[in-house]
């Protein structure tokens, strides 16, 4: 979406709990990252591997933060069906809960090309 405001042609942001929810992978090949990245805002909060700390940019390192040792929660990022259009970025950063279960919440798979 780069400097574009979040619209539907671009992600799935702004549906209603129990009436819509998220779309199918590439329903949106206008909104690919210019690595061609599809889906990165909106559609599901992407779970992370790092575990979440409010605070832990204050005392991170400035390059390639890792993130707390441990947690309670882990950061999710991108927003999702039912985001507000302000937390559609791959740099806004939530949380979820261990054992937390919902339909907003996903992840990527990834691989190294052969």
């Amino acid at each position: 979406m780069g400097d574009e405001e979040p619209n539907p042609t671009l992600a799935t942001f702004r549906h209603n709990w129990g009436y819509e929810a998220s779309t199918a992978v590439e329903s949106h090949p206008a909104g690919a990252s210019p690595y061609g990245l599809l889906d990165v805002g909106g559609n599901v909060w992407e779970w992370r591997e790092d575990w979440w700390d409010a605070d832990y940019f204050k005392v991170s390192p400035k390059r390639d933060p890792r993130g707390p040792a441990t947690g309670r929660s882990h950061v999710v990022k991108g927003g999702s069906w039912d985001s507000r259009p302000s937390v559609l970025s791959s740099s806004s950063r939530n949380f979820g809960y261990i054992g937390y279960r919902e339909g907003d919440f996903g992840f990527r798979c990834a691989a190294d090309v052969p």
